[in-house]
């Protein structure tokens, strides 16, 4: 059977995910900014308000405050992920890993206990020690063949 030549076919994929992965990037981008202004907008307006010096400091106040934060920041760590994809076709798992620790770690931190089975807060406690245990493995492992830091020129 004759072998048929597969690189425009190729060729065409690999420009296509190009175009699609650059077309994701610019939407997180948009989403990101806008949760930032808007996480800025609620700090300042909470503050400016005469009645929210007693509630910015409550409890709730705070934790809406760290969960939206902690969504903005996730974003800017997905931004991360997918630029360094762009740029060096090369999926990091370190980046992959600290975006799901950032993650795990949003929920934690506004976790209400209240709301949950025991067990649902054990598997969370698991998933995050699992993901924390993984990051030190890899760290571990790139300390061992000399790849323990990143090049990144200013």
């Amino acid at each position: 059977m004759p072998r048929v030549d597969n690189e425009p076919v190729l060729r065409f994929v690999a420009k296509t995910e190009r175009l699609i992965l650059v077309a994701l990037l610019l939407m997180l981008l948009v989403v990101v900014a806008v949760g930032a202004i808007e996480l800025a907008f609620n700090i300042v307006s909470t503050l400016l308000k005469p009645a929210s010096w007693e509630s910015i400091y409550g409890a709730a106040a705070l934790f809406k405050i760290f969960e939206f934060f902690f969504v903005v920041l996730i974003g800017v760590e997905l931004l991360e992920t997918v630029r360094i994809y762009l740029e060096e076709d090369v999926i990091h798992v370190e980046v992959v890993l600290l975006v799901a620790i950032t993650a795990v770690a949003r929920k934690v931190i506004v976790l209400d206990l209240s709301k949950y089975e025991p067990l649902t807060v054990i598997g969370l406690a698991l998933l995050a020690i699992s993901l924390c245990g993984g990051y030190f493995l890899l760290k571990r492992a790139q300390a061992r063949i000399g790849m323990g830091k990143r090049n990144v020129e200013p």
